[in-house]
C-alpha cells in the first residue's frame, strides 16, 4: 500500500467517543512511550503560552504550569476529559483549520496525531501549526527512510516528506528513539 492510497479507518470525530475516549489514558499508560512523553514535552517547550492540539485527555496539563496554555480537539468526549482534568480554555476544532489568529502562541503541541493523518491533512496540518506557532512545534512522528503505511495504518513518514511538510521550519531538538522522536522545530528566519 502507498501512501496516496492511504483512507482513515475511522473518522476522528468519532474515533475517540463514549467509551473509546473513557478508556484512552488506561489503555496506553503501561506502554514506555505513553510514560517518557510529558518530561519530553516539557523539556521541549519554549515561550510562556501553548496550543495543544489535539488536546485528548489533558494528559500534558501539569507541563505547562504557569503558562497560558489552551486546547483544541476535534472530539467533545476528549474535551471533556480535559475539563475533568482542570482545562479551562478549550474550544473544538480540527488542526486543519485551526479556529485562533497567526502567531497565536509561543509553542504548539501535536503529540500522537501526525502519524495518523491522511497524506491530503498532513500538509494542511503542518500548515496551519506553522501558521498559529511564533517559536516552537512540539511534535512526534514516526519515521523512517520511506514513506510507508503498514496494516495498522499508522504512517511511517520518510524524512524528506517530514522535512518537505515541515519547510521554513528545522527540528533544533529531538528526544527519544531515532524511529518515533518527540521533536521541537522552530523558523529558519524567526521573526522578531
Amino acid at each position: 500500500m502507498n501512501l496516496t492510497s492511504y483512507t482513515r479507518k475511522t473518522d476522528p470525530r468519532t474515533r475517540y467517543s463514549g467509551q473509546a475516549a473513557r478508556d484512552y489514558d488506561a489503555i496506553r499508560k503501561s506502554k514506555p512511550f505513553w510514560t517518557r512523553q510529558p518530561n519530553q514535552v516539557k523539556a521541549l517547550l519554549v515561550g510562556q503560552s501553548v496550543l495543544d492540539i489535539p488536546v485528548g485527555s489533558g494528559r500534558f496539563i501539569d507541563c505547562y504550569q504557569g503558562m497560558d496554555f489552551k486546547g483544541i480537539d476535534i472530539s467533545p468526549d476528549m474535551l471533556e476529559l480535559a475539563r475533568e482534568r482542570g482545562w479551562q480554555d478549550l474550544d473544538i476544532g480540527d488542526i486543519t483549520n485551526i479556529p485562533v489568529p497567526d502567531k497565536s502562541f509561543d509553542s504548539v503541541v501535536c503529540v500522537h496525531l501526525m502519524m495518523h493523518l491522511t497524506p491530503d491533512d498532513s500538509p494542511a496540518a503542518a500548515e496551519e501549526m506553522k501558521r498559529v506557532a511564533r517559536k516552537a512545534i512540539i511534535v512526534d512522528c514516526h519515521l523512517s527512510s520511506k514513506t510507508l503505511v503498514p496494516k495498522s495504518g499508522v504512517i511511517r513518514y520518510s524524512r524528506k516528506l517530514f522535512n518537505d511538510i515541515f519547510s521554513g521550519w528545522e527540528v533544533t531538538k529531538s528526544l527519544g528513539s531515532i524511529s518515533h522522536p518527540m521533536m521541537r522545530l522552530e523558523p529558519c528566519n524567526p521573526v522578531a
